[in-house]
């Protein structure tokens, strides 16, 4: 009985844990943009642009994790677009974003 309770507490705060890491943040203008531009072409992280919704631009950015290379975090970001300069804007592609 002590392990279940055990077992379901644990599933629990991992529940709880995802809930609030899948959570976007916002990030500058600048920092939208360098990674848009960087993409795929990085060595320890890749960006990838999600779409637009409700006045906002999201990417994911995955990480590689500096002592194992196989593990990777991920990150969910945005901007609002009304944050970010016309021309780039303008060049955003209209995908409209799905909460993954």
């Amino acid at each position: 009985m002590k392990n279940i309770i055990i077992i379901i507490v644990a599933a629990g705060l991992l529940a709880g844990a995802s809930l609030f890491a899948a959570e976007p943040s916002h990030i500058s203008a600048k920092e939208f943009q360098e990674q848009y531009r960087l993409g795929h072409m990085q060595t320890m992280k890749d960006a990838e642009y999600l779409g637009q919704k409700d006045g906002r631009a999201y990417l994911r950015i995955k990480s590689m994790s500096l002592t194992d290379p196989k593990q990777w975090s991920e990150q969910i970001v945005y901007i609002k677009l009304s944050e970010l300069d016309k021309d780039f804007r303008d060049k955003l592609p209209a995908k409209e974003y799905k909460k993954p």
